[in-house]
């Protein structure tokens, strides 16, 4: 019988948001949370055992930075416990249910049946232990931002998790998608999901990083914190082909003007800049002649 790792976390309630994404990094299969008044909440995270090596670790380190970054109190030490399969898993799926992240698209799990209406598109995906079925604020910025700018487009998605920004752009007219991601977890995540959307013949799934993409690309997409984002800017840039556009979230509003200098700095223009909450994303065209640095 299989086991699951719970871990008790406990912090103040406005860095909820911020923190699921962290979460979703680190490969949380899911989480519930309930309020602790007065000001703090209590997250119960999930991840199948064998939990990955340091995991403890890495929540509180990461937690503690979050915290006083935002001026939050130091939260308490995060502690773990093992449950089993049964106790779980229905649970777990009780978390997901039919959304829909942007107008006309329906994100809905396989054991969920949807009847789609003719002016809507779906797509089926199965999370696991990937981030992305639509629910959070920064996948629905970026799905929001390439809704209208896939067509006959070459797209590049840079930690693609589940896949579902890849599948979204193939059934918006992308002629070809290639997906990136570093987790072996959810390459395997995406694989499925790519297989049970049909969406094999346009969407491919690699894994690695932005430079075991092939080719160069008309619109990138990364939803990634920016702590992972900066170090790929340039790698990004030389995938985009002149004039090009790039469209990345998982910022935070307080981070969202030293990314954007960063891209002006890489030759990009900001179009545009959206909020959602706690998250930044941002629309940047790459210039149409390059810029050489003077030797």
């Amino acid at each position: 019988m299989g086991a699951w790792c719970v871990i008790h976390l406990r912090f103040e309630a406005a860095l909820e948001d911020a923190f699921s994404a962290i979460l979703e990094d680190l490969g949380s299969a899911g989480w519930e949370s309930q309020p602790e008044p007065p000001r703090d909440v209590r997250v119960l995270a999930y991840w199948r055992e064998p939990a990955p090596t340091g995991l403890i670790e890495q929540l509180r380190t990461r937690l503690e930075t979050l915290a006083a970054r935002m001026g939050a109190p130091a939260p308490a030490p995060p502690a773990a416990a093992a449950v089993p399969e049964e106790d779980w898993e229905a649970s777990w799926r009780r978390h997901f249910g039919i959304e829909r992240p942007v107008p006309g698209l329906v994100v809905h799990p396989s054991w969920i049946s949807y009847e789609v209406r003719p002016e809507e598109t779906a797509i089926v995906i199965d999370p696991k232990m990937a981030f992305g079925v639509g629910s959070h604020a920064t996948t629905q910025l970026c799905l929001r931002l390439i809704q209208g700018a896939c067509e006959g487009k070459r797209v590049l998605d840079v930690g693609t998790g589940t896949g579902i920004l890849s599948i979204a752009a193939a059934r918006w007219g992308a002629c070809e998608v290639v997906a990136v991601e570093h987790d072996f977890v959810a390459v395997a995540n995406a694989l499925e999901n790519v297989a049970a959307n049909a969406a094999g013949e346009r969407v491919r799934i690699i894994e690695g990083t932005v430079e075991d993409a092939p080719g160069v690309f008309d619109l990138a997409v990364a939803n990634l914190l920016s702590s992972e984002l900066i170090p790929v800017v340039g790698a990004l840039t030389e995938r985009l082909s002149l004039g090009g556009l790039l469209v990345v979230s998982g910022i935070l509003t307080s981070e969202r003007e030293a990314v954007a200098s960063l891209l002006r700095s890489e030759g990009f223009v900001i179009e545009t800049s959206e909020i959602s909450g706690q998250w930044a994303a941002l629309v940047a065209r790459r210039a149409q002649t390059s810029i050489t640095n003077p030797s």
